[in-house]
């Protein structure tokens, strides 16, 4: 049966072939052989399409929360006359919650010369760009814009008037009366015990302070005799007066005018043909640093225009504070230079609203930091408003709204185009972003800052999120990103005077302010969102929880009620123990996530400046706790 099967078969091929052209069997195996050789591009197309198809997908997924450029009515909160342009349960926007301390940090997330009057008159995904911005219709613009600067730019309106009403409200005098008694028994025990808490002045012309720590060792911190805090009146602060700098930051070289600290001064002037910029440096002058140009102006300069302003723009910096003192001493050091004033906002409650101490008052009174407080302009806000206690977001943001309206007033001579840069007390910037904004013109604002995120220490760094898009780049570190500065003009114009807008994102494009930017942008101000600073080339740095564990459990109590999860409820997550396993293991306060472990210590901007050149004084924050600097050894600092 089978070999007639195979007998027929045999005769229908030959039939079959013998019916067919001779050249047909050739061709065939031509197609053939060349179907096969093209298959391997054919299914690498299809493999390369498909990946495509899912790159495509995720930037559209990660764009769409953007994609709504206006906040919508529901989001906007009034306390009062005090507009808040969030919902509560949208804040914060990052995934590690563990609350405000009030200084508002959160996790989720040559000197120049100034005047002190005693009296005077008040003087990460992509945004969508916006058909008519400005900057992407004809980028910027080259003419100059006109600033003005009257008094009564800084009057009070009508979301002030709001504020003096609030306070004057019988419940706060109630508080205010309790409060002028915790500041009187303050002060007095500040002046009664300069000589028994520590502090020894040497009978030298130049003394010198020593600070004991909690192991009752000295340490030695420089000051003078007179200083500013030494006499200050925490219920009627002096004026301060805000001049220009005239020092000169750019010099002529043959023809050439290039940034000093970004040019290499003799290799330019050995050649000539233009200005050679160090290494972290760019632009024809060599003015623009790394974070700045990473972050916006490496493909976009020169048509970007940026032009040398002729007299440094005045930079002011606000930030809250409760006892983040190892920062606040490396943010001296790093900005002190090139920042105007320091606005200081400390309150007398928690976030939570419980009471507590002027803890960075005090110290000032005993002559801390005495050499960078001719800068320092401090605020205190002496009360907890009831909106507060039912909404802890609203502590978190009346803080700064009321460092901005308290603090403004008191510095003389401020123009619309100087800066206002909003920081948390644990947010850092470098020294060259700052200098950057000051000495040009021609970039938009607001501006966020890029920064580098350490949790517990800068052993540990935030990993990035996982996700598809963050895989595909290969990013292992996130940033912390957030909106930081603008003008005078556009926060007293644009955003009502209310500091606090600075730190929302699209704050701005709220409709309930339209007009006012539409009047504002017609004028010739550039508005529009820019970051400065990304992963390696950072505009700063964010080291939250960086702490001793005592104080990441006082960090944990201040946290606001509306804090989810809030630590400092939980009992066990407040053991010293437990805490320090958590610095040591890198893991995060739920027990899931895994920071990243940092092991080179010389890294470019592993840390501030100062720290790195007082590495036995600051050690504890600098390395692991198993380095051999800090292996059985006490915290330090305390």
């Amino acid at each position: 049966m089978r070999t007639i099967i195979s007998k027929t078969l045999a005769r229908n091929a030959d039939a079959e072939t013998l019916s067919l052209p001779p050249s047909l069997p050739r061709g065939w195996r031509r197609l053939r052989a060349e179907w096969r050789r093209k298959r391997s591009w054919r299914e690498g197309a299809v493999l390369l399409a498909l990946v495509q198809m899912i790159i495509f997908v995720s930037v559209l997924a990660s764009w769409a929360p953007s994609q709504d450029t206006e906040l919508p009515e529901e989001e906007v909160q009034r306390v009062g006359n005090f507009l808040l342009f969030f919902k509560s349960s949208a804040d914060p926007h990052d995934h590690l919650s563990g609350g405000d301390d009030g200084a508002g940090s959160e996790v989720g997330k040559g000197r120049g010369q100034n005047i002190e009057a005693n009296d005077g008159e008040v003087g990460d995904s992509p945004l969508p760009e916006d058909e008519d911005d400005p900057v992407i219709g004809r980028a910027f613009q080259d003419e100059y814009v006109t600033y003005r600067s009257t008094q009564e730019d800084f009057e009070l309106g009508d979301e002030e008037e709001y504020l003096e009403r609030l306070m004057n409200d019988t419940q706060e005098r109630e508080k205010h009366s309790q409060q002028d008694k915790e500041i009187e028994r303050e002060e007095h025990k500040a002046d009664t015990s300069l000589s028994g808490s520590g502090i020894v002045e040497k009978p030298k012309g130049d003394s010198e302070v020593h600070l004991t720590t909690e192991t009752g060792k000295a340490i030695d911190l420089p000051t003078s005799l007179d200083y500013r805090f030494k006499s200050y009146n925490l219920r009627s602060p002096k004026k301060f007066e805000v001049v220009d700098d005239t020092r000169h930051y750019f010099i002529d070289l043959g023809g050439r005018t290039c940034y000093v600290e970004g040019t290499d001064v003799e290799k330019t002037k050995l050649k000539g043909k233009k200005c050679y910029c160090h290494k972290h440096y760019f632009g024809e002058d060599c003015g623009i640093p790394e974070a700045v140009w990473h972050g916006k102006y490496k493909f976009l300069y020169p048509e970007t225009h940026l032009r040398r302003r002729l007299v440094p723009r005045r930079v002011v910096n606000g930030l809250p504070v409760n006892h983040e003192f190892a920062m606040f001493e490396a943010r001296m050091h790093e900005l002190y230079d090139v920042v105007d004033a320091f606005l200081i906002a400390e309150s007398n409650y928690t976030a939570h609203g419980d009471l507590k101490g002027l803890e960075f008052f005090k110290k000032f009174q005993q002559g801390y930091m005495s050499d960078f407080q001719d800068k320092l302009v401090y605020i205190n806000l002496g009360f907890f408003s009831a909106e507060a206690k039912e909404s802890g977001w609203i502590a978190d943001a009346y803080l700064r709204y009321y460092m901005g309206i308290k603090g403004l007033p008191l510095l003389k001579g401020l123009r619309e185009d100087d800066l206002f840069v909003l920081s948390d007390a644990d947010e850092i910037p470098t020294r060259e972003v700052i200098s950057f904004l000051r000495l040009y013109d021609g970039y938009s604002e607001p501006v966020a800052f890029g920064l580098r995120w350490n949790v517990f220490s800068f052993a540990w760094q935030m990993p990035a999120d996982d996700s598809f898009w963050n895989w595909v780049r290969g990013e292992k570190e996130k940033l912390t990103v957030v909106n930081s500065a603008a003008t005078i003009g556009m926060l007293r114009r644009v955003l009502l005077n209310n500091t606090f807008y600075i730190r929302k994102q699209d704050a701005w494009k709220n409709k309930m302010l339209t007009e006012s930017l539409e009047k504002y942008r017609a004028e010739g101000h550039l508005v529009k969102d820019w970051v400065a600073g990304t992963v390696g080339h950072y505009a700063g740095w964010h080291c939250s929880w960086c702490f001793s564990p005592p104080n990441i459990v006082k960090k944990m109590d201040a946290a606001q009620a509306n804090d989810k999860p809030r630590w400092g409820d939980y009992p066990e997550k407040k053991s010293l123990t437990y805490i320090s396993s958590r610095l040591w293991q890198g893991r995060w306060f739920d027990d899931k996530l895994q920071l990243l472990r940092v092991t080179n210590s010389n890294q470019r901007f592993y840390a501030p400046k100062y720290f790195l050149e007082h590495p036995d004084l600051y050690r504890s924050l600098l390395y692991h706790p198993g380095h051999e600097r800090n292996f059985n050894q006490t915290w330090r600092p305390p």
